[in-house]
């Protein structure tokens, strides 16, 4: 047979060919070992990062990373921006705190600027909805000269309530950056999660904790000093009785 090859050139073009063929393919996979097993550092996210997915869902190529920053800040990436806004809030909280309301503060901001201020006035204002949030949302649909706050992020020093992540549904608000969590009636993961509701119509990028030792320490402190007050009144109280019936 070899002998046959060899004689016919035809046949022997083939088999020239494939050894050929053969040759190359080994070259190449040592080739692909070797560009395997050394580290590049410098390679691009879309060469290192082999997503098993990819395809199977009908998309482009997508890195992880791309993919995680994406999901959690659709609208700005910035964590010093973050801190700094949250800022605001919390001197809006201070607010509140200096009117002997809960200390909640939020502010609206849309192309890194603030458009909406507001610190909680429940007790100032004899009125169950003005949170810290329907305030700033107020005012920054104002200001817009539209109900829809498209492109906008809202800071609040707590995790907004049932009422408020409503109202940041219905404003279209794409953003929440929010500072401690509120474990009785906070609507973003505690109680109920407003954000990924999948019945709404809208969905909400949330992130969380920025600041939220800050935030924390100011509403404790409000409490405690609360607490504190009317412990002071009952002692008082019971030391002289009169004084407590003439009220």
């Amino acid at each position: 047979m070899w002998a046959t090859e060899w004689a016919n050139p035809s046949l022997s073009a083939i088999y020239m060919t494939k050894n050929s063929a053969g040759s190359a393919k080994k070259a190449l996979t040592k080739k692909l070992k070797s560009a395997i097993s050394t580290p590049r550092k410098h390679a691009p996210l879309a060469q290192l990062d082999r997503a098993s997915d990819y395809g199977s869902e009908g998309r482009e190529f997508e890195s992880s990373a791309a993919r995680h920053f994406t999901n959690i800040d659709p609208v700005d990436l910035d964590r010093k921006q973050d801190r700094g806004f949250m800022q605001e809030a919390l001197v809006e909280a201070s607010a509140a705190a200096r009117l002997g309301e809960v200390p909640v503060g939020a502010v609206v901001v849309k192309d890194g600027e603030i458009i909406g201020r507001g610190h909680n006035l429940r007790e100032t204002s004899n009125d169950p909805t003005t949170h810290a949030e329907m305030i700033a949302i107020r005012q920054a649909a104002e200001t817009l000269g539209s109900w829809r706050l498209i492109g906008c992020t809202l800071y609040v020093t707590l995790e907004p309530c049932v009422m408020c992540m409503g109202a940041i549904i219905l404003a279209r608000i794409p953003r929440l950056v929010f500072g401690c969590r509120d474990p009785r009636v906070g609507a973003v993961g505690s109680v109920f999660d407003f954000s990924r509701d999948e019945r709404f119509n809208h969905r909400v990028a949330v992130t969380e904790g920025v600041l939220d030792q800050e935030c924390s320490d100011l509403l404790s402190g409000f409490f405690r000093r609360l607490r504190a007050a009317k412990k002071q009144r009952r002692q008082q109280a019971v030391e002289d009785p009169a004084d407590d019936s003439s009220e």
